[in-house]
């Protein structure tokens, strides 16, 4: 993690200062570091998978930032974090005694109400942003970091990263009203932004919200504009650093940038996947049905299998990338809706058929994809080892085409666009998809189609 790619709100290691014993005596360093733990405490980014509530942070993450073992000296000062029980294994990995699983942090009583505090004034003065090393922000940095999540330098997206914009413009306005109007209903699954959400998204929902109500509040972006950093990941994707946009729930970005235009590639991997298994000689029946009736595809899925249409989203993007089709609990489909369910979903003839589909498709891909001695190269010209287990290959061929047909998309709008997502972006204005798609297709050789809409409230919202 690069500590000058991350940054916190000043005023709010201010307020750990006056609410937490012994968090002003740390070094600035200390205090930024440990300032956006306690910030991060709820993201979906450190979301501990076995313990509901904590977070999970690498051992080697945190002797990189405190010092060795000093983390947890400062933590048994301080009393920030409740700490599993945990016991080192024989790989070197802090395990937890009873249920293997990583050492989970959650914040105390006290220190998740100091953050609550801090969060609930919705018309705040602006605030400085300090990066990880304790340094104020005087001028926000290029959009894209200088080195990518390995620490090595990016070069994927070099010839972009002065085009895409470090800051985004949000409806304040808004999303003040939608916190204001959340806090007057009952947050459970009855509530209208949470009726797709378990009790700990109705949590991270809500923080996430009032956050990016205070990165709205910064002087280094100014009133109404949010910061904006990027990370080149391994496969040449683009991910946000910290709390942003491109990872909110879409309902709080619908508000946030409501007005604006979201262009996404429609079925981005499948679409890919198919396309590549087409090139090579083979046809996926089951998998170009579905793209084809994707929507009533979907809902049948979920009505017969009792869940919700995103988790039936994440089971179809788990099975292209390497889940197995069994229902022990810690592969990702029992994990996500549970033994029963799964064991249901494996037997739906359609589902089936794609998983068979992809194991072909797969190994055909993979065959075919030029290599070096001893490694793979994708489009944005990153590299993985072919030791690496055939879905991680395939993962990264196929994130590849995407962050090329993401950055073709971009390049012919980089005037417009305001925000990049994964397999699309935000827009200011209404774009020409035929001449996006037509870049698309000069860049990567696929035919990939763009779906658009502008971004409107929910209408169900009263605000």
């Amino acid at each position: 993690m690069g500590i000058r790619d991350y940054s916190i709100p000043e005023s709010f290691i201010t307020a750990l200062k006056k609410g937490v014993k012994g968090f002003k005596i740390l070094s600035s360093k200390n205090q930024a570091l440990l300032a956006y733990y306690i910030w991060e405490s709820n993201s979906r980014k450190y979301r501990h998978k076995k313990h509901q509530g904590y977070m999970s942070i690498g051992y080697l993450e945190l002797d990189k930032g405190f010092g060795r073992g000093q983390f947890t000296s400062i933590n048994d000062n301080l009393n920030i974090f409740i700490v599993t029980n945990w016991r080192w294994s024989t790989d070197g990995i802090e395990v937890d005694s009873k249920t293997k699983a990583t050492k989970g942090y959650k914040l105390t009583e006290h220190v998740q109400k100091v953050k609550d505090d801090y969060l609930a004034l919705t018309k705040p003065k602006l605030s400085r942003l300090i990066t990880l090393d304790g340094k104020v922000m005087h001028t926000l940095p290029d959009a894209i970091a200088s080195k990518n999540r390995e620490g090595v330098t990016a070069t994927a997206w070099k010839d972009a990263k002065n085009m895409l914009p470090n800051s985004i413009p949000v409806d304040l306005g808004k999303m003040c009203a939608l916190y204001e109007h959340l806090k007057k209903i009952p947050q459970n699954q009855t509530g209208d932004l949470f009726h797709d959400a378990e009790d700990f998204d109705i949590v991270y929902r809500m923080e996430i919200l009032r956050q990016l109500i205070r990165l709205a509040h910064t002087s280094v972006a100014g009133k109404a504009f949010i910061a904006q950093r990027y990370i080149e990941s391994r496969a040449g994707r683009l991910y946000a650093t910290g709390i942003s946009l491109q990872t909110a729930p879409r309902t709080i970005r619908s508000v946030a940038l409501h007005g604006l235009y979201d262009y996404d590639i429609e079925n981005c991997h499948y679409a890919i996947f198919s396309q590549l298994t087409a090139r090579y000689g083979f046809e996926c029946e089951a998998i170009n049905y579905y793209l084809t009736n994707k929507h009533m595809l979907r809902d049948a899925l979920a009505s017969s299998v009792g869940i919700t249409l995103n988790q039936v989203k994440m089971c179809l993007l788990a099975i292209m990338y390497g889940a197995t089709r069994n229902i022990w609990h810690d592969n990702a489909i029992p994990e996500e809706i549970g033994k029963t369910k799964a064991e249901a979903l494996y037997k739906i003839p359609h589902f089936k058929s794609i998983g068979d589909e992809i194991l072909i498709g797969r190994e055909l891909i993979l065959k075919n994809w030029v290599k070096g001695r001893s490694t793979l190269i994708n489009d944005m010209g990153k590299y993985i080892k072919l030791e690496e287990p055939p879905n991680k290959k395939l993962a990264h061929i196929t994130q590849g085409l995407e962050a090329k047909a993401l950055k073709a998309a971009f390049t012919a709008y980089s005037a417009d666009i305001v925000l990049l997502m994964h397999d699309g972006f935000v827009s200011k204005r209404r774009l020409d998809i035929p001449f996006i798609e037509e870049a698309i297709y000069n860049a990567t050789g696929l035919n990939l189609k763009m779906d658009h809409k502008q971004i409107q409230l929910p209408a169900n919202f009263d605000l």
